[in-house]
């Protein structure tokens, strides 16, 4: 009776579970998410709300915001959505809507890919409790890039999971243009676009006939990729007319770098000046502390003929150079700020509706965060290999995710000078969607392990039985041979 009933335990577990198993979770993720949509304070304090949507305000409003050849203060993306409506509640909806659906469909896409119950739950009612998180939803009541740039990114990855799985031309499809309008949101994700584009060229490579469906795919991204590049100075030098410093964008990040992270730190400064032949401003120096205003260190820039040269010629390269010229202060610099970036941050006001305990699981805090994540992705990566799932495809998914993510977080923190959470969103989200595949990953292949261990015991009765039979009819027409004929009846 007990192996009858550990056999058919497992049988459970490892046989299809009907979607019904998903909706308890479905109907809890979406009220969560009415709830927070319904119950917003409107955020009042973000300039850079203005380069994305009018705001009404003629000090603001400076000209036009959306620009398919670069003639705007950012990438098209955000504001072509923002376009469509005229004031900011029903902005707000909008994104609010795609996140849901974009959250829904990668918990939906893993609960239909994977093939244990176990995996199935975690996987989807994970995912789906990641999207209620405030550090997650608050930006979708936010007039700015980062929901829409979240949302995109998610619907890509739910997408290409459903395609390399199915191969159905509805979530190429949909993975194409949601990776096309992706690439205009911020520049930093023409590296996920990128990899996208390899994955989807392994692929093919692997198994031809998949050519002809992921070519046009393949090459929609790289007009994307390609399209984005070009028009990127021209916004760089468009934003001038929006930025509080009246720089180009390029030269902006660069002096918020230099007036929060470089003159502040000596040892920074230093680098800069023999390495990256960084001249001498006095007046700069003089309202180096990084609590004095923003647009009075701008100002002190300009004054400095020699300096706003050198800084026009590099501030694209700066941060790079700095890196290879100090490696090791880099590296101390970016472990400084990496977990903050890694935990990501808020603007704008929603109610939480799940446990503070719970977010504490998916956010903890920034003295813990990377010890606990490096050692549960090492952990589950090395679960996930014992008991062989070394060609699970969800496991190349999670690492692909994850290295592509920690890249791009640690290139960011390269130009980042203030705001690490915002900045390090996408790929703080990108990490722990990662950690979540690779937990259905290692519950899968540990429940299909254990499952198969059970396969032999209950196998041997039936194959014993079969082996007697075949003994007997074996030993029965043997008897006859000898015998002779049998006598006519």
């Amino acid at each position: 009776m007990l192996v009858t009933a550990l056999s058919s335990l497992r049988a459970r577990f490892r046989h299809d579970r009907p979607l019904w198993l998903l909706l308890p979770g479905l109907v809890l993720f979406i009220t969560g998410r009415v709830i927070q949509v319904m119950d917003y304070s409107p955020l009042k304090c973000c300039f850079d709300s203005s380069t994305y949507a009018y705001r009404g305000d003629p000090l603001l409003d400076r000209g036009e915001l959306v620009s398919f050849v670069g003639h705007s203060p950012r990438l098209w993306g955000a504001p072509a959505l923002y376009a469509l409506f005229d004031s900011d509640p029903p902005r707000v909806l909008a994104q609010w809507t795609i996140a849901t659906v974009a959250w829904i469909a990668l918990a939906w896409v893993l609960f239909t890919t994977l093939r244990t119950a176990p995996a199935r739950l975690i996987a989807a009612y994970a995912v789906l409790l990641l999207g209620v998180q405030v550090r997650v939803a608050n930006w979708d009541v936010v007039i700015i890039t980062e929901s829409l740039s979240v949302s995109l990114g998610v619907l890509t990855l739910a997408m290409f999971i459903r395609w390399a799985d199915r191969r159905t031309r509805t979530s190429l499809v949909v993975m194409t243009v949601a990776a096309g309008w992706w690439t205009f949101t911020r520049p930093e994700i023409r590296v996920f676009v990128v990899v996208l584009g390899v994955c989807l060229a392994w692929m093919m490579w692997r198994d031809r006939s998949r050519v002809r469906a992921a070519l046009p795919a393949v090459l929609v991204l790289i007009l994307a990729v390609g399209w984005c590049s070009a028009i990127m100075p021209t916004v760089s030098r468009t934003f001038a007319g929006w930025s509080v410093t009246s720089l180009s964008l390029d030269e902006e990040t660069l002096m918020f770098r230099l007036h929060r992270r470089i003159f502040p730190e000596p040892a920074y400064k230093q680098v800069y000046e023999s390495s990256l032949g960084m001249p001498s401003c006095p007046a700069m120096d003089a309202i180096a502390d990084a609590n004095r205003p923003m647009s009075l260190f701008a100002k002190a820039y300009r004054s400095c003929p020699e300096f706003k040269a050198w800084g026009e010629a590099n501030a694209a390269s700066s941060s790079y150079r700095f890196a290879l010229s100090a490696p090791r202060l880099y590296l101390a610099a970016t472990a400084d700020r990496l977990p903050d970036s890694v935990n990501s941050t808020t603007y704008g006001q929603i109610p939480r509706v799940v446990p503070y305990q719970v977010e504490r699981a998916f956010f903890p805090d920034n003295g813990r965060v990377l010890p606990l994540m490096a050692t549960g992705f090492v952990l589950l990566f090395g679960i996930a290999l014992a008991f062989g799932g070394r060609r699970h495809r969800l496991l190349l998914a999670s690492a692909v995710v994850l290295a592509t993510s920690a890249a791009s977080l640690v290139a960011g923190l390269m130009y980042a000078g203030s705001e690490f959470g915002r900045l390090g969103l996408q790929e703080a989200l990108g990490i722990r969607t990662a950690a979540i595949i690779l937990l259905a990953v290692a519950v899968e292949v540990t429940v299909l392990r254990w499952s198969r261990r059970a396969t032999p015991d209950t196998a041997q009765a039936p194959n014993t039985a079969q082996a007697q039979d075949t003994a007997q009819a074996q030993d029965t027409a043997q008897a006859q041979d000898t015998a002779g004929p049998a006598p006519a009846a």
